[in-house]
């Protein structure tokens, strides 16, 4: 199912406005500095008014394109446009030209975000992701606010009521441009196209950016015109398109906004400090969510997880200085501290996967794809990231509940009470199964669950207990401090074999021998699992039903294998139609 056309089409903006979102990915001024971007806006016809962003995934000041787009519009263009009358007064927009009052939001900058507590309920927004977003809100708003720019937090019953919010705010404060940074999922595409067509019939120009990707979905391609759907042809081309810089240098960082005039701050006080819900505290602030929120996970979070755009550099640059160069060994061994712990902040756009990137690449002498070995991982697994996004936007099923692969839906996906009682068995962590049961629990626990172990867990699930990988996809989602569909589902497809795989035979691994070889003196499994911390054997501890006398494994009170692995390889093998010899 080739979209990617739908995709871009959905992103087009106004005819009238020369910042083109055909140029949305090469339009010099949302990747060049300042005073570059300053040149490019003369060609922008001029209006005089405040300029609307709306932030969504992308809670940061630098290197936002959208952004920097929208503050180039305000300051350089609208702001440069000479008199106009005071928005709202119909006296001073009967007078002429030369009776006008000019006033302050002329070329002031505006920013808004929505509030939709049905929507993330709905999309199994986790409550610790949730928190974590606020957390950084408040920085945001904190930020701005000091340049006078206000950022004004709005409320929407349901998503099908954010596209009225979003434009009655703009008219209201006679906004000449709303700019935003795309997101990819198809109910936000549905939500932005909505919103686009109120705005224009508003008057008001819509000026879309590509932000979320460094390459923008469609234009990584094969020979054919189609999306790669194996990671290492898309990150060979993706390679490629960035290595050539071919319309642009794709890397390049955009500026902050500026501040905008102080007279903002005295002609509109009522959109600045607009509260920020705190759900832990008073659930009725976010009405439409459900889920519940965890004291002691929470307190986990803001501890793990500092809010804030510069708290997520520090992260970014203490992971570069000190552990990206023995990432790619350390990254799958969940007792030692080898994670980057930064995907949540690339989760919300607290930091761009373009400043990860260039801070990757400045530990490895500007190399992109070759040199440190942790460095070129490190910036592959981003590509991976992008590798998804991509996935979405191509083959939009996979945001439907559709698997990739469409000859999976016939897969007899068990069910009925002994399916629902290993289920609540995973969930919990009491599967019999150690390093399955710690990583749950520390997913439990923290809301975080290393990639490797996210693997193990899922294949489990998938392939052990045959249980649907629809059912795993939202319980990591309802939990994960770092949830994101794209990657979130590609993990899940890639682990139940539904997905995109460059592997021709079917993979399922021995829990046991993951566990043996990753956490080989059961250090992590200790910390997660109590029942087991009695057990010295270090061979043991990866399979204590089997490996101790019966006597001590019930003294441990640690349950049994709810299924033996063995049986389960058979069954899942028929399940799926994979002669014993083609898996792995």
């Amino acid at each position: 199912m080739k979209t990617t056309g739908k995709a871009l089409k959905r992103a087009a903006p106004d005819s009238d406005s020369s910042l083109s979102d055909l140029d949305a990915a090469s339009a010099p001024d949302m990747v060049r500095p300042a005073s570059a971007a300053v040149a490019s806006a003369a060609k922008i016809a001029r209006k005089e008014g405040p300029v609307v962003f709306w932030f969504r995934k992308d809670l940061r000041t630098r290197d936002n394109r959208g952004l920097h787009r929208a503050w180039v519009q305000a300051a350089h263009v609208n702001r440069t446009g000479g008199v106009r009358a005071v928005p709202g007064s119909a006296k001073a927009a009967a007078a002429s030209p030369s009776a006008a009052t000019k006033s302050p939001l002329n070329g002031a900058l505006l920013t808004i975000f929505v509030v939709c507590g049905l929507q993330w309920n709905m999309h199994d927004y986790a409550p610790v992701k949730v928190d974590f977003l606020f957390r950084n809100l408040r920085d945001l708003q904190r930020r701005l606010e000091a340049d006078a720019i206000p950022l004004t937090v709005l409320h929407a019953a349901t998503i099908n009521d954010v596209p009225r919010v979003v434009r009655d705010f703009c008219a209201q404060h006679g906004a000449t441009h709303l700019h935003y940074n795309l997101e990819y999922e198809v109910d936000e595409g549905k939500r932005d196209e909505k919103t686009a067509a109120l705005a224009r019939e508003a008057g008001i120009t819509v000026v879309p950016s590509h932000d979320e990707c460094v390459v923008p979905p469609g234009l990584v391609t094969t020979k054919e015109g189609r999306c790669p759907v194996v990671y290492s042809p898309f990150r060979r081309r993706w390679e490629q398109i960035v290595h050539d810089k071919a319309p642009q240098d794709w890397l390049a960082l955009s500026a902050a906004p500026e501040p905008n005039p102080p007279a903002v701050r005295k002609a509109v006080p009522h959109l600045f400090g607009t509260p920020i819900p705190d759900p832990a505290a008073d659930p009725a602030s976010l009405p439409g969510y459900e889920l519940p929120f965890v004291p002691a996970v929470l307190e986990h979070a803001r501890g793990a997880y500092p809010g804030g755009e510069d708290a997520g550099h520090t992260r970014l640059t203490e992971f570069v200085n000190n552990k990206i160069k023995a990432y790619s060994v350390d990254r799958d061994f969940p007792a030692l501290d080898g994670n980057a712990a930064i995907s949540a902040y690339l989760a919300l756009g607290i930091v761009s996967a373009r400043q990860c990137i260039a801070a990757a690449r400045a530990a490895n002498d500007g190399s992109l794809d070759k040199g440190d070995k942790g460095c070129v991982h490190w910036i592959q697994e981003i590509v991976w990231r992008e590798f998804y996004r991509h996935i979405l936007v191509a083959f939009p099923r996979v945001c439907m509940n559709q698997p990739f692969k469409l000859n999976t839906n016939s897969v007899p996906w068990s069910a009925g009470p002994e399916a629902e009682a290993q289920f609540q068995a995973w969930c919990e962590g009491k599967t019999g199964y150690p390093l399955v049961d710690a990583g749950m629990r520390q997913l439990l626990a923290t809301g975080f669950m290393s990639n490797r172990l996210r693997m193990v867990s899922a294949m489990f699930l998938t392939k052990d207990l045959l249980i649907d990988w629809r059912r795993g996809e939202k319980f990591f989602m309802q939990h994960l401090i770092d949830g994101d569909l794209a990657s979130n589902n590609g993990g899940w497809q890639w682990a139940a074999s539904t997905g995109t795989d460059s592997q021709p035979y079917f993979r399922i691994f021995n829990p046991y021998l993951q566990s043996a070889k990753f956490d080989g003196e059961g250090t992590f499994i200790r910390k997660y699992v109590p029942e087991l911390r009695a057990v010295k054997d270090n061979k043991a501890i990866h399979e204590p039903n089997a490996k101790l006398p019966t006597y001590q494994f019930m003294k441990l009170g640690y349950p049994a294998p709810i299924v033996d692995h063995k049986a389960a390889r058979e069954r899942v093998l028929a399940a799926f139609k994979v002669p014993a010899d083609q898996a792995h």
